[in-house]
């Protein structure tokens, strides 16, 4: 059984997606909006998990008040270096999970977060590496009451995980982990 498992979390985060370099992964929070900002954002402040703020790829402190981000991504979205700057991003845990959570353009302000594969590469530490990513995803859930989707980036709609903290069930979608073939 461990054995099982342990192909199942090299399948699903070992897939390429076709593209070289093309190796992330979504975690979606599910019916996210603005709102469930005004929950994560005191959370990000208080958390364990080591954060970074890149603005156009250069470091700053990340605000205090989400108004004052919500000011910065504004800014960023009316920016006429929009499609050529990077994207405001909050790295998390850079050193163990390096998740980047994005605040999504548009009305609703998404909450969305983007894993690499790279940091799963390592057998050794696999096992270490999926369960620090899955109590992120756990915990993350919890804070915001929020289903949580893990799918290949360019695939949001092929979950490879799901998980919901209202009944705590946690779902591999072994289906689609197996309907990839990474070589």
């Amino acid at each position: 059984m461990e054995d099982d498992l342990l192909r199942i979390y090299k399948k699903a985060f070992t897939m390429n997606e076709g593209m070289p370099g093309d190796e992330a992964r979504s975690i979606l929070v599910l019916e996210a909006d603005e709102q469930d900002w005004h929950i994560f954002f005191p959370f990000l402040h208080a958390s364990p998990y080591a954060i970074e703020f890149l603005v156009g790829g250069e470091q700053r402190p990340l605000p205090e008040r989400i108004e004052d981000f919500f000011a910065l991504i504004q800014e960023y979205e009316n920016s006429p270096l929009f499609h050529i700057v990077d994207s405001p991003v909050i790295l998390i845990d850079k050193e163990h999970l390096a998740v980047g959570c994005y605040c999504s353009t548009g009305r609703d302000r998404a909450i969305e977060f983007d894993i690499s594969v790279k940091g799963f590469q390592d057998e050794t530490t696999l096992r270490e590496q999926v369960a620090r990513f899955l109590d992120f995803i756990r915990t993350i859930g919890r804070v915001l009451n929020k289903v949580m989707i893990l799918a290949p980036e360019s695939s949001p709609f092929f979950h490879l995980f799901r998980f919901d903290p209202g009944t705590e069930e946690e779902h591999w979608f072994l289906e689609h982990i197996e309907a990839f073939n990474p070589d």
